[in-house]
């Protein structure tokens, strides 16, 4: 086991719970290190061994947001296909490429390797405020990078940062969730720079999708592209079926994403059942996300299946209601989730977070999502609040959140 010093406690633990495990070796990189010295003690003849395209190289963990995190196994073949992103990406051996999202998640493991398949000079930032990626931006004069929009949104409300030197910066990409109008006119002023927005997941080794800069335009009759992840990349297999079924949905109707490509993972670890369920014997991965093709290609994720609310019989799509409350002045962030309702089953609630120096009123926000949602998708209540649970990549953690209310109503 190679290991930080960081986490010597929780090293302390496995030599006792995990007797196969003989070898401990410090990375810390100090030159009287256990790592250093294993490589100075070490042939410097190169093996020449040459792994095959299905050995299991690497397990990475889904992220939870909807249930327990679940082992991906990753082969060669995986991680080798996840780079071909790269090409639209824009990387080439000159790209100084800034990994500010855990090595631990796809987004930014995945990003790593995109970086050393085409040769970049690879920043890799352990923990990070607005302001140090700000720095870091201009101190090593960053070309490519990878962010969710949260973390965009804080960069750019810290002050005086649409004056800092961003002439090095190609594009940025960003995932997890998609933009609003208003955060990519904060953006795009203060970075100059284009963004772009991709789709994947770890079973997917990534992304899966690309929505070009072209596509992100904050007027006109091409603006709703905004709410798109854009199309499959050439290698990758997409379709839509009704949920909970393999009929194949019409276009503009939603249903359950499903991908087909190399990028696919083989299976969960020591999760047979798992894996039986989310890979069919055709080698579909069933997402559990739901989404929609418009008559152009465009793939737009409508959201989680475990994430839907069912309010008196009808469904309401979370991020459907988040679009409309982003779109009001002053928030920042909101997350939409169902909490127990004696009377419909499940009520739509909003958690809001309001943007430095800004006052929201529930009610008004309440009248502004009426105006522009059907009466069963309008929230019945509003909660402003001061932070939303956030996971290590920076998405919203909503099964958190529906706990916590769950429990207030059930206090209550």
């Amino acid at each position: 086991m190679f290991y930080d010093s960081t986490f010597g406690d929780t090293v302390a633990q496995l030599r006792t719970q995990v007797p196969s495990l003989t070898q401990f070796v410090v990375i810390d990189g100090e030159e009287d290190s256990d790592y250093e010295a294993l490589i100075a003690a070490a042939d410097d003849t190169d093996p020449g061994w040459v792994g095959d395209d299905d050995d299991i190289v690497l397990q990475l963990y889904t992220s939870g947001t909807t249930a327990k995190p679940k082992g991906v196994l990753s082969s060669n073949r995986n991680l080798g296909a996840c780079t071909r992103s790269g090409g639209p990406w824009g990387f080439d051996s000159s790209s100084v490429s800034l990994c500010a999202m855990p090595l631990f998640h796809i987004g930014g493991l995945g990003f790593a390797l995109v970086g050393i398949a085409y040769g970049a000079h690879n920043i890799i930032v352990r923990d990070f405020t607005p302001e140090s990626l700000l720095d870091t931006f201009e101190q090593y004069r960053i070309t490519n990078t990878f962010l969710v929009p949260s973390v965009i949104g804080m960069m750019v409300e810290v002050p005086g940062a649409a004056t800092r030197d961003f002439t090095a910066l190609r594009s940025i990409a960003y995932g997890s969730s998609p933009i609003t109008p208003a955060l990519l006119k904060r953006a795009l002023a203060t970075f100059g720079r284009p963004l772009f927005q991709v789709y994947g997941l770890t079973e997917t080794h990534g992304a899966i999708t690309q929505l070009d800069a072209d596509d992100h335009t904050t007027a006109g009759d091409r603006v709703h592209l905004l709410r798109s992840v854009g199309k499959p990349y050439p290698w990758v297999e997409l379709r839509i079926v009704r949920p909970y079924s393999t009929e194949p949905a019409d276009i503009d109707e939603s249903g359950e994403i499903c991908v087909r490509s190399p990028q696919n993972t083989v299976g969960y670890f020591h999760r047979p059942e798992e894996t039986a369920k989310a890979i069919d014997n055709d080698g579909w991965f069933h997402t559990g996300d739901v989404g929609r093709f418009d008559q152009d290609g465009y793939l737009f994720i409508t959201d989680r299946i475990k994430d839907m609310i069912i309010t008196g019989g009808e469904n309401v799509y979370p991020i459907e209601v988040e679009s409309v409350i982003a779109d009001y002045p002053g928030v920042s962030q909101v997350a939409v989730i169902g909490v127990p309702d004696p009377v419909w089953g499940e009520a739509v609630k909003a958690v809001v977070i309001a943007a430095p120096g800004q006052m929201i009123e529930p009610l008004d926000l309440m009248a502004f999502a009426r105006d522009r949602l059907a009466g069963y998708k309008c929230p019945k209540s509003i909660d402003i609040a001061n932070a939303l649970p956030l996971g290590a990549t920076g998405k919203i953690l909503k099964r958190e959140l529906r706990n916590q209310y769950a429990q207030q109503v059930s206090t209550s």
